[in-house]
């Protein structure tokens, strides 16, 4: 009787799954319009998700090699939680209009992947742009041929509790 009763559940859920498929709720799209007139801009937030602030700015950035202004947008995350540690990914999508500047890369050039302890903040600012790939480069009135970014995407962003780490103020 057992074994029936198991059968039948398992047929019923079947069955349902038959009827109403599988289903996979996407976020809606969180698109970072970018103002390419602004010379500075404030940190805005992007995200605070399970104690873990994402932010962005676009700034003017001159190369300290070339001489060469550069639009470039910034995050910022913060962890502002005492004994969390967790794990972020995203991989970025350049757009200039509709049309997508990066989407063909087959490499991780375009993607983050960070782990952030604990009360720490990664930023990044002018001095290096790249640092933990946390800057992307939009454009410059120096190369009026090349396109413009003027709207990024972070596609496939995650964030993912790892461990929460002993100290001597809190328990595991």
């Amino acid at each position: 009787m057992k074994k029936l009763s198991s059968i039948a559940v398992l047929s019923i859920f079947l069955l349902n799954i038959a009827h109403t498929g599988f289903s996979q709720v996407n976020e809606p799209e969180k698109r970072i319009i970018i103002d390419q007139n602004s010379e500075k801009s404030e940190w805005v937030l992007y995200d605070n998700s399970q104690g873990l602030e994402v932010y962005y700015k676009v700034e003017d950035c001159q190369s300290q090699n070339t001489g060469i202004i550069w639009k470039v947008l910034y995050f910022k995350l913060v962890n502002s939680t005492e004994d969390q540690e967790y794990h972020i990914i995203w991989d970025y999508r350049k757009y200039e209009g509709e049309t997508c500047l990066n989407c063909y890369h087959e490499d991780y050039e375009d993607s983050i992947n960070l782990i952030i302890g604990p009360g720490e903040t990664y930023v990044n600012d002018c001095s290096y742009p790249e640092k933990n790939k946390l800057g992307i480069y939009l454009g410059s009135e120096e190369y009026p041929g090349e396109p413009w970014t003027d709207s990024v995407v972070l596609e496939n962003y995650a964030i993912h509790f790892l461990r929460t780490i002993k100290t001597g103020n809190n328990e595991e």
